[in-house]
């Protein structure tokens, strides 16, 4: 069946046009986008709120924004690892407070690698280093931990779900050379016990030593408590929603996306560098990969607190305008090469929002309804955190 709909933007923004096709194929939902999207082609991205300085109180200043959660009423959690500091700031970007400090004792930590929100409010901290969960109550009082030798050292290593479990990655059996690393969830009660293992998906296609532009499998835990998975290969994002049938989210009519020939030569100097230098240890080094001749459809897949789908697509390289240092050896020279990056957002049933651009050296770490949470560089290379809204139209209407 297919659709065509005329979907209102709002009172002030007008309307876009968007066919979709639905269709059921066993036991899988497919929601194909043929063509258009709700926002039409003016979303963007708009800046409300940066925290940072370049000369002034240390709590102002960020060296390395290693993660960064944002609680329910947005305050934001963020952790710099340039510093080992946890700190919380409040929805106008005032410092709250620095949460605990680097150590092994109670509320302290030696290693983050993920931060994450319950529906209560708590804030999550693993910690692979002391092998725990700091529970934090959402004013960053120090509740205990909850013990998680997972094994894996991994960033975004936890989330959580609208019913308030908890999810963390581990590392569900022995590494074997040559085959994917066997990545899966421990999922935990509210009260941090362990209620089973939900082992990651797997892709034939996949393998563990995937070159620059193989398609790799994407995948993260949905917070209404199901896996949402995608092989890069193609366009195509799978809900595996749990007591329903799989929901198969699609855009029909994507782009082939070529690797220039000079990027290609690049890429497989570098690697050969690498080698050359003993980059792989003392092991024998992976075979040197052949560069795929056309970008795979997806390079990201990231999900929002709200559950809106956030499917990242690689777009085309371009050369970059600034000449790259030829003095550093090949294998450690920043890439001539460079392309934008954008975000296709979806609605848990498959609903095509429309497409988000950001700027060069912006990263998005969370995002809900029409706000999005990350860092931004400036041409001095110093990170700020920052907010922003979805707006569509000319009028700046908030989606």
């Amino acid at each position: 069946m297919i659709l065509a709909a005329a979907c209102a933007g709002g009172d002030t923004a007008g309307t876009a046009s968007i066919t979709v096709e639905r269709d059921t194929i066993g036991d899988t939902v497919v929601v194909r986008t043929i063509a258009g999207s709700v926002w039409g082609d003016s979303a963007r991205l708009v800046e409300e709120l940066r925290i940072g300085e370049l000369d002034g109180a240390d709590e102002y200043i960020f060296g390395q924004v290693r993660e960064l959660a944002v609680g329910p009423q947005g305050t934001i959690y963020v952790y710099d690892g340039a510093v080992k500091a946890l700190r919380a700031y409040d929805s106008t970007g005032r410092y709250l407070r620095t949460i605990g400090a680097e150590g092994g004792g109670p509320g302290e930590y030696r290693e983050v690698l993920g931060l994450a929100i319950l529906p209560d409010g708590r804030l999550l901290l693993d910690d692979p280093r002391l092998g725990r969960i700091n529970v934090y109550s959402a004013t960053g009082d120090p509740l205990g931990a909850w013990p998680m030798p997972s094994g894996l050292f991994t960033s975004n290593a936890i989330t959580t779900d609208s019913a308030g479990r908890s999810y963390v990655k581990i590392l569900t059996s022995d590494i074997r050379q040559g085959e994917p690393w066997p990545i899966g969830y421990v999922r935990l009660d509210d009260k941090g016990a362990v209620v089973d293992t939900i082992p990651g998906p797997r892709w034939l296609e996949e393998v563990a030593n995937a070159p620059a532009y193989g398609p790799v499998g994407l995948w993260a835990w949905h917070p209404y408590g199901y896996m949402v998975a995608a092989f890069g290969g193609r366009y195509a994002v799978e809900l595996r929603r749990a007591g329903g049938p799989v929901l198969r989210i699609e855009r029909a009519n994507q782009p082939v996306v070529p690797v220039p020939a000079e990027e290609r030569a690049e890429l497989k100097e570098a690697f050969s560098a690498l080698r050359r230098q003993g980059a792989f240890g003392s092991g024998t080094p992976p075979a040197e990969p052949e560069i795929p001749v056309v970008k795979p459809a997806l390079r990201a897949l990231m999900l929002g607190y709200d559950g809106r789908i956030w499917v990242s697509p690689h777009l085309p390289s371009v050369r970059r305008a600034e000449p790259v240092d030829t003095t550093l050896p090949p294998g450690r020279r920043p890439r001539s090469w460079t392309a934008p990056v954008a975000w296709d957002i979806f609605e848990p049933d498959g609903t095509f929002l429309g497409r988000v651009t950001v700027p060069p050296g912006t990263s998005i770490l969370a995002m809900r309804g029409d706000r999005a949470w990350g860092t931004v560089r400036d041409e001095n290379d110093v990170p700020f955190v920052v907010r922003w809204r979805v707006v569509t139209g000319g009028d700046g209407a908030d989606r």
